[in-house]
């Protein structure tokens, strides 16, 4: 397929795939998409860059121009353009080592769209 989708219509581990997600993130402050590294692992993420803080957020947390990035069924955090390194999130979204350091390139591509 083309526009940064594969034949099974998940976004592509490539800087056409990340334009994809920064453009829809950009244009309408969210997105949720599948996309995998391998063609064998698929994952679910959610990325929005809107959302309120009501009260504090524990352990010094401050969302505040960050973009939440959720993975379905693993886990989500608060996350900043600097966040590249592959460990950061094999540990915050619980992601495998493969997965991780895939993710932290492909982080580095939708960023530079943004």
């Amino acid at each position: 397929m083309t526009n940064g989708l594969d034949e099974y219509g998940s976004v592509e581990n490539n800087a056409e795939g990340a334009k994809l997600v920064s453009d829809q993130l950009l244009n309408t402050g969210a997105v949720c998409f599948s996309w995998s590294h391998n063609k064998v692992d698929a994952y679910i993420f959610i990325l929005t860059k809107q959302f309120s803080k009501v009260g504090m957020m524990p352990f010094g947390g401050n969302p505040a121009g960050r973009i939440y990035v959720g993975l379905f069924g693993k886990g989500a955090n608060h996350f900043c353009k600097e966040n590249t390194h592959a460990y950061y999130w094999a540990d915050k979204l619980n992601m495998d080592k493969g997965g991780a350091e895939a993710w932290a390139e492909f982080w580095k591509l939708i960023w530079s769209d943004l």
